[in-house]
């Protein structure tokens, strides 16, 4: 059974957390973020974002203006991926595949395979089993990098990266599938932030903890 512990403070102290929760809260709501890429971890992710703080400070008169700062950083969650964000990353595996130009994107005459054909081979045929994305980089908001891996034979892991792969107009370096590359990066990139401000799965093993004591508390 829990048991809570109460701890003494000061007035002083105690107005001393009053004040840094309104100041974090202040910079929460003024701090606006872009997902720039985002690398896979065993828990989590490593998401590469760029930051726009926006807050009020004094001027030489002494009058509050507001002020943009902006700064990019690399950042650790280690919290479980939401199946959203799974199936999110999960719709650039054709990509993958067609831009590094596997034989699975390939059909019987040579002609390469749209992702929408990919994704809907039945799942037991399905190349796309075999392939995981491991992270993409956006930095460059007109053309993405993605790197993954691919399963060849028994337990061989191939590593693919594409090279940066502008979404359209620039000529040779445009890809066939650009419009819909471009879409599934933004679909992407929003569950990246939906996972940054608290969407993660559920922990199965906290789960089964709280449920075992809520069992214990019963008695």
């Amino acid at each position: 059974m829990s048991k809570t512990k109460v701890i003494s403070i000061t007035q002083d102290e105690l107005d001393e957390k009053i004040e840094a929760a309104y100041e974090a809260k202040e910079l929460k709501e003024g701090t606006r973020i872009k997902i720039l890429g985002a690398q896979v971890k065993k828990i989590g992710l490593v998401i590469l974002l760029e930051k726009i703080v926006c807050r009020k400070f004094p001027n030489r008169n002494g009058e509050l203006e507001l002020r943009e700062f902006t700064s990019t950083a690399k950042e650790t969650h280690e919290f479980l991926i939401h199946d959203d964000l799974k199936l999110a990353f999960d719709l650039l595996r054709s990509h993958l595949l067609i831009i590094t130009e596997q034989k699975e994107s390939f059909d019987a005459y040579n002609a390469v395979v749209s992702p929408q054909v990919l994704d809907n081979i039945e799942e037991n045929e399905s190349p796309l089993e075999k392939v995981k994305v491991l992270g993409f980089d956006n930095s460059d908001y007109y053309r993405v990098s993605v790197n993954g891996t691919k399963q060849i034979r028994g337990k061989q892991i191939l590593s693919l990266s594409t090279p940066p792969t502008y979404f359209e107009g620039f000529e040779d370096d445009y890809y066939e599938f650009g419009d819909e590359l471009f879409h599934v990066v933004q679909h992407l990139k929003s569950e990246i932030e939906l996972f940054y401000n608290g969407k993660y799965a559920p922990d199965s093993q906290l789960s089964l903890e709280f449920e075992q004591q809520s069992e214990e508390e019963q008695f």
